[in-house]
């Protein structure tokens, strides 16, 4: 849009080429309508993001509550019987239930290559080494090492620690 209306086109086939545009795109609609509404089925999409998903069962001056009207799923109800509140808690259930399962997987840096790219610049590229994996229970050791070794140190439960990291080259 220009200051006082629409900006015209500088000249007459600037403005067929636009007009075919539109005109490609208005064909590849009315095609490809129908198979969206066969395939995506919209109305039903609508009615679930429409429907009522709870409902205030206490009202007061200062607070409400709300209770949700669908069933809470398997894995919700098995983290509540676990007592899972916490990210540590979460990492001994795990460990718990997976316990020789793949749960971490590192990779070594073998070596780095610089990559000229056409536009001038250089990316880094890693040649890496295969996968060594940690298990639920080599991962729940781990952080209960590393807890301790803070602990060791003075850090306090429920504090915060900020953890700070050299990422400078060193050469």
């Amino acid at each position: 849009m220009g200051i006082y209306g629409p900006k015209k086109p500088e000249s007459w086939w600037v403005s067929a080429v636009l007009q075919t545009i539109r005109a490609v795109v208005l064909v590849y609609d009315v095609i490809t309508f129908p198979i969206h509404l066969i395939v995506q089925w919209p109305w039903r999409k609508r009615a679930l993001s429409r429907r009522i998903k709870a409902r205030i069962i206490e009202s007061s001056d200062s607070s409400f509550t709300v209770r949700s009207l669908t069933e809470p799923c398997e894995l919700h109800q098995r983290l509540v019987r676990d007592q899972v509140t916490t990210m540590e808690s979460m990492l001994r259930a795990a460990a718990a239930r997976w316990q020789n399962r793949r749960c971490l997987g590192t990779r070594t840096v073998l070596s780095e290559e610089d990559e000229p790219q056409p536009n001038g610049r250089v990316f880094k590229k890693y040649k890496m080494g295969d996968y060594v994996w940690r298990s639920s229970i080599e991962l729940e050791k781990e952080a209960k090492n590393f807890a301790a070794g803070l602990r060791e140190l003075g850090c306090q439960p429920r504090r915060n620690v900020v953890i700070g990291h050299n990422i400078r080259d060193a050469r």
